[in-house]
């Protein structure tokens, strides 16, 4: 008698509540603008419930127990066979919190919108682009108007950081908000992006935000730092990995999962230029999201030989004076400009510039050169692969959207390409927020007054070389110190008066080095 007493408060306990979570969602979700819905296709494995779904599935068992527990008399034969019920309801209920999760997601993402005023976020991630490489940062022969003029109506970074000397681990940081020593080897590559990590593309699609990555991924072999759908993008067109990147008349790209074969590269053909498809990629992924605000990551293919076979011609450089390897690079810097031209362009045309934080950056500083014609660094020490600053003070050129100003058209803010998640998830209003990252959102810091008592927190300057020899770079306040080995001296810079890093000071400041190397310590895994 009292096995069917029980299983009845079980069921109806459990009905009466499902029914009022789900009454609630439907009347929020009919509430909400109308838009696209969808979820990530992560397995639930890698999913950590949120502190909301545990509370649904307490308070069901809690309910089911203040019942049960209220019945008087009962034999204890009858309670291990109410425990036995208890376990099987607290299974079912597990299965129903499941679907109340898929639920709450989607509600998510239907009200997270806030009237249409939720900016779009358009990132440029360039290829081995140093800090001199731009017009806006000094450069005198290579021409590159628009992003140029991005700088002239946004802020120019002085004082960004890649995330590490080399592209895969650098992209990695970007994605994932963690340092490079949060990285481990695979392959020949250091990769700082896992399967299971939130990454910035996820956690703006959680937030309703549509996501899409156009050109190289980059971040590693997809068994080790995952495909771009599962890792937030939901739409992607491009190259899976460097190597690949380096044709650019492949025979096909990817299409989400799928390869697209390109008709006229077939059989040696060199018919369709890959970052010209690309580009076109991206501006019908502008036209299809335009009514919903959307993260755009459009990272080119800029990997050059030497020979001049990856760009169609040398445009405004063909009758220069120089080897064949200055012409091409200089003639891909201006092509990927106009490509920034063009997708700036269509945000015009669908008045969508206005709402749109626009940033042009690069993955880490240019490659060795036997003569630097360029000034690629603007005098920097250093390049790609080096912990210096010229391998890894690079550009970064944001125009900001009505959603938030700054009236300064340059800035010394020092901070790393791992504190771009948590700024973007501020500055999107993102709900879900970032757990166990490295990086610290810049917003406070850039809107705190200079003289402020206490300052905004900031995230660690570290970085960690893979490739090759392993090397360490740390900065704190104006001092920037650098290592090969583990064990090795400490380099000591002071870049306020010597940012060539030219004068090694570690001798004569000791009590600097050993600050310094407390702080590594310390972030070291």
């Amino acid at each position: 008698m009292w096995s069917r007493r029980i299983w009845t408060v079980v069921i109806v306990v459990t009905i009466a509540v499902t029914a009022g979570l789900w009454g609630h969602l439907w009347a929020q979700i009919k509430k909400a603008p109308s838009g696209p819905g969808g979820t990530p296709p992560r397995s639930q494995a890698e999913r950590k419930p949120g502190d909301d779904e545990e509370s649904l599935k307490d308070a069901l068992v809690r309910k089911l127990k203040e019942a049960l527990d209220s019945a008087d008399d009962v034999a204890d034969e009858d309670r291990d066979t109410a425990d036995r019920i208890l376990r099987d309801a607290d299974r079912a209920l597990t299965r129903i919190r499941e679907e109340n999760r898929r639920a709450l997601e989607q509600m998510n993402r239907q009200v997270r919108i806030k009237d249409g005023r939720s900016p779009n976020v358009v990132l440029f991630l360039l290829h081995d682009v140093g800090y001199g490489d731009l017009g806006c940062y000094g450069q005198q022969t290579i021409e590159t108007p628009m992003i140029d003029l991005i700088a002239a109506y946004g802020t120019r970074f002085t004082q960004f950081y890649a995330g590490a000397p080399e592209s895969v681990a650098s992209r990695g940081t970007l994605l994932s908000g963690k340092l490079t020593a949060r990285g481990r080897q695979v392959g020949d590559a250091w990769v700082t992006v896992r399967p299971e990590d939130s990454t910035l593309a996820e956690m703006l699609f959680q937030g309703g935000y549509e996501t899409g990555l156009f050109g190289v991924w980059g971040a590693g072999p997809v068994e080790a730092a995952g495909h771009p759908n599962s890792q937030g993008f939901k739409t992607f067109f491009g190259y899976l990995d460097d190597a690949s990147a380096a044709d650019y008349y492949p025979a096909a790209l990817w299409q989400n999962g799928t390869q697209i074969p390109l008709a006229g590269n077939q059989n040696g053909g060199k018919a369709q230029y890959a970052p010209d498809l690309i580009v076109e990629s991206a501006k019908r992924f502008i036209d299809a999201k335009a009514k919903r605000p959307f993260l755009m990551v459009i990272a080119f293919p800029m990997a050059l030989s030497g020979d001049g076979t990856e760009v169609p011609d040398f445009g405004p450089y063909a009758d220069k004076d120089w080897p064949t390897a200055d012409k091409a690079r200089a003639a891909m810097l201006t092509r990927v400009d106009g490509y920034v031209g063009q997708i700036v362009s269509r945000l015009q045309e669908r008045r969508l510039l206005s709402r749109t934080i626009t940033i042009v950056t690069s993955d880490n500083g240019p490659p060795q050169a036997a003569e630097d014609r360029f000034l690629a660094t603007a005098g920097l020490r250093g390049r790609k692969g080096d912990l210096y600053e010229g391998g890894i003070r690079v550009p970064l050129v944001v125009r900001w959207s009505s959603c938030f100003r700054m009236d300064c058209c340059e800035c010394a803010l020092p901070f790393g390409m791992w504190d771009a998640l948590p700024t973007l998830v501020d500055l999107t209003g993102t709900l879900r927020r970032p757990r166990a990252i490295d990086g610290a959102s810049i917003v406070r810091r850039l809107t705190a007054p200079a003289n402020s008592e206490s300052p905004p927190p900031a995230s660690p300057l570290y970085w960690e070389r893979h490739v090759g020899e392993f090397a360490q770079a740390a900065r704190v306040d104006n001092w920037k110190a650098v290592r090969s080995g583990t064990n090795g001296r400490w380099e000591l810079f002071d870049l306020k008066t010597d940012v060539g890093e030219s004068k090694d000071l570690a001798d004569s400041q000791p009590e600097v080095v050993q600050r310094i190397e407390q702080t590594v310590k310390g972030l070291r895994p």
